[in-house]
């Protein structure tokens, strides 16, 4: 299992979604009576800079690539929510 007491989504469902996508993890049924809430589709990813004056998020992996152009990107893929739900079913 995998448990965090984080509420951030890239230390969440970011981690899940890569280990599923992955093969390194698989979903398993859990039972009725258990209390639980859905997990976050999307999230923004903040620039590494983000600050109250710079209060930038990236919603997408391409998005965070583009504004950094010909510098090397610092943010990671697997940091925003996965391009298809199919790892989720």
């Amino acid at each position: 299992g995998y448990s965090t007491c984080s509420l951030n989504p890239i230390e969440d469902e970011a981690v899940v979604a890569c280990a599923l996508g992955e093969g390194l993890a698989r979903l398993v049924p859990l039972p009725d009576d258990l209390q639980r809430a859905p997990g976050l589709s999307c999230w923004g990813v903040p620039d590494p800079q983000f600050s109250a004056d710079n209060p930038l998020l990236y919603r997408s992996f391409e998005e965070a690539r583009t504004a950094y152009g010909e510098r090397k990107c610092p943010l990671l893929r697997t940091m925003f929510p996965p391009d298809s739900t199919n790892i989720l079913e």
